[in-house]
């Protein structure tokens, strides 16, 4: 069984499992969860107590995105220009055909 409860009116959260309670106030899970955030952007290279390093990351991550749009609007396009290639070749060759008495 397992069963967690909020609560505001004393800024608390209480764990229950099984027979295990572990009651721990809300501004000490929240500066355990700050310091872990912080660590897995650290392990990344990602100093996040300076303010420039937190808006390159940003400036990274907007540029991946471009790129990855770009990527995909040329991919569609390559597809699409195939496609039409390989309609404009069957035309071709079907037009050929019926004027040259193929039939």
């Amino acid at each position: 069984m397992l069963q967690i409860q909020h609560q505001h009116n004393d800024m608390t959260n209480t764990m229950t499992t099984n027979d295990n309670i572990m009651v721990m106030p809300e501004v000490e899970i929240r500066a355990i969860v700050k310091e872990a955030v912080r660590q897995v952007f650290l392990t990344m290279g990602m100093n996040v107590n300076d303010a420039n390093e937190i808006v390159d990351f940003q400036q990274d991550m907007h540029f991946l995105r471009k790129q990855r749009l770009r990527r995909e609007k040329f991919e569609v396009s390559i597809v699409m220009h195939v496609v039409l290639m390989a309609i404009t070749a069957a035309g071709t060759a079907l037009g050929t055909l019926l004027l040259n008495g193929g039939f």
